[in-house]
């Protein structure tokens, strides 16, 4: 087993472990917890069958594997950045209605 084998089973194993903590204690829903088990295994399969991430990369046009774990990782945090931009439009939204509601109801 390689070192970067090893990194990156204790970060899948903690990974997976919060998630299933923070399932346990509601703070994620049941999509959530697929969807974070589902990259968790998703390291652990780039981890332990590097062969399979380069079958993957090659068709798509992209040279070596690591690229493509590179990329493919850009566009999630992109995507769970822009998850969490709503979301927090979203609560100054609520939080402007409720003190208008708050100032409104004080008068």
């Amino acid at each position: 087993m390689q070192p970067i084998q090893i990194i990156a089973l204790v970060i899948m194993v903690f990974g997976v472990l919060r998630t299933l903590m923070s399932y346990r204690e509601r703070r994620i829903s049941a999509q959530w917890l697929v969807f974070w088990l589902l990259i968790w295994g998703g390291v652990g399969v780039v981890a332990f069958l590097p062969g399979l991430a380069a079958m993957v990369s090659e068709p798509l046009g992209i040279g070596r594997a690591i690229d493509l774990v590179v990329y493919a990782s850009i566009l999630l945090l992109f995507y769970l950045i822009f998850r969490i931009y709503l979301r927090l439009e979203s609560l100054e939204h609520n939080v402007t209605k409720l003190v208008r509601e708050i100032a409104i109801r004080r008068k």
